[in-house]
């Protein structure tokens, strides 16, 4: 069932316009050089239609689903999704459950992996966006814009900015991770990063016109010769 519902939310619950979804649920990889093949939940490429453009990228997307376990994800999870991001660099990764909250160990697990997939690839996209969807989501009678205008906190007030597009996996990503996960927005993350390695190169410039300034200078010739 979390499996169904989460190929619905990219079908159906992200926007009114037309996505282009092909899925396949349950399959196994296996790459070479590993013994054993990885299993994933589900697999699907998406493709959102956008206004007068019919080039939009195609994405990949790898999920893990689980039901109403008190603790559905574990770290064994976690980290096949990781391998499965290392081998597809770019793939996007789902963590859905029916359930409407997650338990600490879980989001601590889920959001480690998140801020590795943050990293920038070298084209600048994220390494692997991290999307959670939860039994809010996955139940959503229409959009998922729509639930979410109905609720509280953080989710009304994204709901409610007409900028942010759910259809737009990589906001999708950004804005669950903040609810869910307890972090930062990316462009914030990106920004602390920026700031502290500004400041870092700002300290060492110091340090080295410090140490410049600091050197025993040459006594003048006039110098030497009043001294003799």
């Amino acid at each position: 069932y979390a499996t169904a519902l989460a190929l619905r939310v990219f079908s159906e619950a992200l926007s009114s316009g037309h996505s282009d979804v092909t899925y396949s649920p349950g399959i196994s990889l296996a790459p070479p050089g590993r013994e054993r093949p990885i299993e994933v939940d589900f697999a699907l490429w998406y493709r959102r239609d956008q206004l007068f453009d019919n080039e939009d990228e195609t994405v990949t997307v790898f999920g893990e689903a689980k039901s109403f376990g008190t603790k559905c994800f574990h770290k064994d999870d976690v980290e096949r999704m990781r391998t499965l991001a290392q081998l597809l660099p770019g793939a996007f990764l789902v963590f859905a459950a029916l359930k409407n909250t997650l338990e600490p160990d879980e989001k601590k697990e889920i959001r480690r992996l998140a801020q590795w997939g943050r990293e920038p690839l070298h084209d600048g996209r994220p390494r692997s966006p991290v999307i959670v969807l939860t039994g809010t989501e996955l139940f959503t009678t229409w959009h998922i814009s729509e639930t979410w205008k109905n609720l509280s906190g953080r989710r009304k007030q994204f709901a409610e900015v007409s900028h942010v597009r759910f259809e737009n996996l990589w906001t999708m990503a950004d804005v669950t991770q903040q609810v869910y996960l307890d972090l930062p927005s990316r462009s914030e993350d990106l920004r602390r990063k920026w700031d502290t390695a500004a400041a870092k190169v700002k300290a060492a410039k110091k340090t080295q016109r410090a140490h410049r300034g600091s050197k025993p200078t040459r006594p003048s010739r006039r110098r030497l010769r009043d001294a003799r």
